[in-house]
């Protein structure tokens, strides 16, 4: 199979993505007060991925969640006054 997708495919794939947006970003927040950082992933080899965790027909991964632990202390800066 190949890696690229067709135009029409693809925005499929961008319709389906926009269904996942806003329970992806509210599992971020709960992860965040966790201490857990995490990052959204949307360009990634479509098909590798679909034979990777074994989707059936015509189930296609659209976009990827990362979690993990920072290596390094975050340090929030502060926000700057306006007025």
């Amino acid at each position: 199979m190949k890696d690229d997708l067709n135009k029409e495919f693809y925005s499929c794939l961008n319709l389906e993505e926009h269904q996942t947006k806003i329970p992806g970003t509210i599992m971020m927040l709960q992860a965040l007060e966790l201490g857990i950082h995490s990052t959204w992933i949307s360009l990634f080899k479509v098909h590798e991925m679909k034979e990777f965790l074994k989707l059936p027909g015509l189930c296609f991964p659209s976009e990827i969640l990362a979690f993990g632990y920072p290596a390094d202390e975050i340090k929030l800066k502060k926000k700057k006054k306006h007025g």
